[in-house]
């Protein structure tokens, strides 16, 4: 009896334990994993730092389990949701996928068994093997163990097509559920993935079909409000403005979730544009811009606001400008490649259309030069880069056109000019425009309001006056002065506005309006001939930039493609003869060889943000009004390295150079409170005290702030030392540490732990 009791004792002892197991470790697991995925993917579509570090407590926990009760009855449970863990976090694929394994291995009487297999198919996947996984999933449906599963599957499966663009596949597996699954987990979202799928192929009548449908369905609100959403934005597409606009009010009265309504207020602007309310939707769309500030939201506001000046207002220069801000606002957003593409198209439009644009060269040639590295980068499309720097490769011939054009027109219009000049010339061309023509010996009285003489002289014989008449115009009747011997061509005689009575000799002409434009004529001539002359000065100009810089760093550029992407050293070398023929003493010729000879050189690679302040600050004494537009670009962007600085210069640039105090104040008052030990704050202390100015020289106080800079630069570079010095030496306890017998099992990495035996 006694033993029965303390066999009672200890059976409740070894329960209570397990059950702490359970409550006080595996259900916290659950509960930080269910945290974990409650919360949205950030914009990279990856884990937002707080999710991982929920899913690296589950792991823990579960590892614990697993090494300290592996042979309870939670071990399946734990080593399941442990590699779920790992394949949601997403940082190591291949040992989550070894995980899965295990469950298999291990526990294969496991009710995660169906589950795991089909999470083996997923990491395949995510590990670029789409055939492997493929394989698996079709396997699944026909295997009668993943029959409660075959929902699940056909969504994963539409899911993988819709990535590959395969929209029919998609389609099909979509339908498959809905026809199928009514009652499943997936039918919802298959429902509504269905209309999406549509939308993203652009079927926006069939897309609107569906989710018309999915309205009436018993759905939740969520995916109801998206699909209005959706709604909207077809009729949009359909160019069905009014009926879009109207959709988007009421969709704003309904929708709750902030986010939602920022893309529902996108979405307005959009519209707004299409129907002609260009000031409300720049309103809208500089208030989405500022709210949401370096997020996709606002990348794609800036990429429609550049759409609005490029096709509506065709303000190129303001289309470029915000085209070229959707990377910087959001690198990995879908319009990056677009807002790059339609920014190089729009500097060739300024180049072509607009010759004397203030738009330089520089500025036009970096829209294709960072199109071609998002190519090269991004996108990881050599061949279409390659495109691009054909094109500039090209430019010098459309160039040269534009020129031969220009100097064409030139030498007509001096023709004319100088013809006029002779005209001009001839002492028997009379002046009529202010004056009476009394003709006494013949009695003639000339009133020249309606007679209009331009070019022409007048031939009377008998007087010897010698007039052409190609610009007397005569619109009612001819006249021959026989009597006076006077001889004028009809062809050209013509009066339009009056009719000459000639009464004997007595002739009546009003004098008021006979205008001769000769002078103002060659005057317009020649502002016109100096305006072409400029435009060959400027187009030479940027050619000699493209033959000198331009054309061999695109040349370049292709022997480095070639040279590390497509492994072709033959096209590599064709391509440097060519550039050494074309531009022997140029440094892009003398980089290609060493590159191509593997010659090792250090290279210091240049900062774009550093082109950008410089680019901006170049004309600031020619300029300073231009150059200060340009800085507060980079003033007003606090993720600028150069921000500070491209602040210290505008006040610099309105005190010293525009003589404007006031005007400065603010810029540096800026520095002064938020970066009050900067280089910039201690210049400027040595002339302003956040109150009054000091004069100042400044050339010296110039000098001065690029030595501060250099001090601040050198600095810099010692603490980076020290740094790692300091790094190197805890690295180097770290390791003595590691070699210790003794370690607590909390300080092992995460992933060793969970290596136990798996047996139950």
């Amino acid at each position: 009896m006694i033993f029965k009791k303390k066999f009672l004792v200890l059976a409740f002892i070894v329960f209570f334990i397990s059950g702490c197991v359970y409550y006080n470790t595996f259900f916290n697991a659950l509960k930080f994993f269910d945290e974990a995925q409650s919360q949205p993917l950030n914009d990279k579509g990856r884990p937002t730092s707080a999710a991982i570090q929920n899913y690296n407590k589950t792991i823990k926990r579960c590892g614990l389990v697993l090494t300290e009760y592996k042979d309870s009855k939670w071990a399946d449970d734990a080593l399941f949701l442990l590699a779920r863990a790992m394949y949601y976090k997403g940082t190591n694929h291949i040992q989550a996928l070894e995980k899965f394994e295990d469950l298999l291995n291990y526990y294969p009487q496991s009710e995660h068994v169906p589950q795991a297999k089909i999470y083996i198919a997923k990491t395949n996947h995510k590990l670029k093997k789409e055939k492997e996984a493929y394989q698996l999933l079709q396997e699944y449906l026909t295997d009668p163990e993943f029959k409660d599963l075959h929902s699940s599957i056909y969504l994963i499966l539409a899911n993988y097509h819709l990535e590959d663009e395969d929209f029919i596949q998609t389609e099909y597996f979509l339908q498959k559920i809905i026809d199928k699954y009514p009652k499943s987990e997936e039918y919802e979202t298959a429902f509504f993935d269905l209309g999406k799928t549509y939308h993203i192929s652009e079927d926006y009548e069939k897309s609107n079909e569906v989710f018309f449908d999915l309205l009436k369905a018993k759905v939740s609100k969520k995916n109801k409000l998206e699909a209005r959403f959706f709604i909207a934005n077809n009729y949009l597409l359909l160019n069905d403005f009014d009926t879009s606009y109207e959709y988007i009010k009421k969709l704003l009265k309904d929708e709750y979730r902030q986010e939602n309504i920022t893309k529902i207020q996108l979405l307005k602007a959009r519209c707004l544009v299409k129907l002609g309310r260009i000031e409300e939707a720049s309103e809208l769309f500089d208030i989405i811009k500022e709210d949401n500030k370096r997020t996709q939201i606002s990348a794609e506001a800036y990429f429609y606001l550049g759409e609005m000046h490029f096709n509506v207002t065709r303000d190129y220069e303001k289309a470029i400008e915000h085209y070229n801000f959707v990377k910087s606002e959001f690198s990995r957003s879908e319009f990056v490649e677009l807002a790059l593409s339609r920014s190089s198209i729009a500097s060739q439009i300024i180049q072509y259309y607009h010759p004397d644009s203030n738009i330089s060269a520089e500025e036009l040639i970096e829209q294709q030069y960072k199109l071609a590295e998002y190519y090269l980068e991004i996108l990881e499309l050599p061949d279409s880069a390659l495109i691009v720097y054909d094109n500039i490769i090209n430019q010098d011939e459309a160039l040269e056109l534009q020129i031969d054009s220009l100097n064409y027109r030139i030498e007509i219009l001096t023709l004319e000019i100088d013809s006029l000049h002779s005209l001009d010339s001839l002492s028997l061309i009379p002046s009529v425009s202010d004056s009476l023509f009394l003709l006494d010996s013949l009695k003639v009285s000339v009133l020249i309001d309606t007679l209009v003489i331009s070019d022409s002289l007048f031939l009377f014989d008998s007087l010897k006056v010698s007039i052409p008449i190609d610009t007397l115009a005569i619109s009612d009747s001819l006249f021959l002065f026989d009597s006076l011997k006077v001889s004028i061509p009809n062809d050209t005689l013509a009066i339009s506005d009056s009719l000459f009575l000639l009464d004997s000799l007595k002739v009546s002409v009003p004098v008021d309006t006979l205008a001769i434009s000769d002078s103002l004529f060659i005057n317009e001539k020649e502002v016109q001939l100096e305006s072409l002359q400029n435009q060959v000065l400027k187009t030479q100009e940027t050619l000699n930039k493209y033959i000198e810089e331009f054309i061999p760093f695109a040349k370049f550029t292709k022997i480095w493609v070639y040279k590390n992407i497509f492994r072709d050293s033959l096209k590599c070398w064709e391509l440097f003869a060519q550039l050494q023929q074309d531009n022997p003493q140029n440094k892009y010729t003398e980089s290609a060889f060493i590159l191509l000879n593997e010659i090792e050189i250090e290279i210091e690679e240049e900062n774009p943000r550093e082109i950008e302040y410089d680019l901006a600050i170049k004309n600031y004494e020619t300029n300073p009004s231009e150059t200060i537009e340009k800085l507060i670009l980079i003033s007003a962007n606090p993720d600028h390295e150069f921000s500070e600085k491209a602040t210290y210069s505008i006040g610099y640039i309105l005190f010293i150079i525009l003589s404007d105090s006031t005007a400065a104040k603010p810029y540096f008052n800026t520095l002064l409170e938020n970066s009050s030990n900067s280089i910039f704050s201690i210049a400027i202390r040595k002339f302003y005290d956040g109150t009054s100015y000091q004069k100042v020289d400044r050339l010296s106080f110039f000098e001065e702030l690029e030595r501060a800079e250099e001090e601040a630069k050198q600095k810099a570079e010692e603490e980076v030392e020290k740094e790692t010095e300091q790094e190197t030496e805890e690295t180097k306890e770290e390791i003595e540490k590691e070699e210790k017998p003794e370690i607590e099992k909390e300080e092992k990495p995460d992933d060793e732990k969970i290596k136990p035996g798996y047996e139950k």
